[in-house]
């Protein structure tokens, strides 16, 4: 019997499950890897400015969440918070202080605070 539910995680935490194997990916219906660097810089400038990410959807077996949707963007999150890529092609955003930043060319360690913490922070719904 399919059920479903709602279950909101971080970006962080989505990583950590990544890491730990308790989210798996090698399913039938799952493409390999295709995003470049400018489509996941844009999902992490979406994370930066709040806006809206769509839902991933998995089944849950016993330990692990079989991910049926979403490889593209765990993948972007878990290679950005992991210093993998930087940033490009993304527009200028507003820090706190009401100043435009250019975050082209920064890798999450380069990040201001404020950037670092809403991209971490993010909170995604599988």
């Amino acid at each position: 019997m399919i059920k479903k539910m709602h279950m909101p995680l971080t970006a962080k935490q989505i990583v950590k499950m990544m890491e730990k194997k308790s989210i798996c990916f090698d399913n039938s219906v799952q493409r390999g890897l295709v995003w470049d660097n400018k489509r996941k810089s844009l999902l992490i400038d979406s994370m930066i400015e709040g806006y809206p990410i769509p839902p991933l959807y998995a089944a849950k077996n016993n330990d692990f969440l079989d991910m049926l949707d979403g490889q593209q963007r765990c993948d972007a999150i878990r290679g950005f918070l992991n210093n993998e890529f930087a940033l490009i092609d993304v527009p200028e955003v507003m820090n706190e202080k009401g100043e435009l930043v250019d975050l082209n060319g920064m890798k999450f360690e380069n990040l201001p605070e404020e950037f670092q913490d809403a991209v971490k922070d993010y909170s995604l719904t599988i």
